[in-house]
């Protein structure tokens, strides 16, 4: 079992670039062995829950590349002074080639939407040349959030609007 246990730790501990351990027999207990040190790359990585704040925009690039962007809206609820109020971020995302056809087809403004994805900061000149930067999420997938009806589509891609259900005519 030591010899599990021994060769787990090993394993787990090169895996974050910490100290290998050793098992002593006589002593029962571990003694370091060496300290690897490496380079570890970092996390990217962005999950938000959030409201549409317009239509999808799609472009079409260079090459027939779509692409789309939209601002998405997230808002959380703070307490400042005993008074609770509402403090809404919004962020810019951007979606490429299939993605971006399928935003464009599934998501109108208002819309809860999951997305997942990485920041990417860019830099761009604006029209007097000053260098301005954006940071963006550009997102990886997404998911429609909410009831299946709210999403259902008729046959020309339309969202469907939902039917008042009214009480027949002998009970009015």
């Amino acid at each position: 079992m030591d010899y599990y246990v021994n060769l787990w730790l090993r394993y787990f501990t090169f895996l974050l670039g910490a100290t290998l351990l050793l098992t002593s027999p006589l002593h029962g207990f571990y003694l370091p062995l060496t300290t690897y040190k490496f380079a570890m790359s970092g996390i990217n990585k962005v999950i938000l829950i959030g409201h549409l704040g317009k239509d999808p925009e799609l472009r079409l690039l260079a090459e027939n590349v779509a692409v789309t962007s939209f601002p998405l809206a997230t808002s959380e609820m703070i307490t400042k002074n005993g008074i609770k109020s509402e403090m809404t971020e919004w962020h810019n995302v951007v979606m490429w080639r299939g993605l971006a056809e399928a935003a464009s087809k599934k998501l109108i403004k208002g819309k809860l939407i999951y997305i997942e994805g990485k920041l990417r900061t860019r830099s761009f000149e604006d029209k007097n040349g000053v260098k301005k930067y954006t940071t963006e999420i550009v997102a990886e997938s997404f998911t429609l959030v909410g009831r299946h009806s709210d999403f259902k589509t008729d046959t020309d891609g339309a969202l469907e609007q939902p039917v008042p259900v009214l009480p027949p005519n002998d009970m009015i």
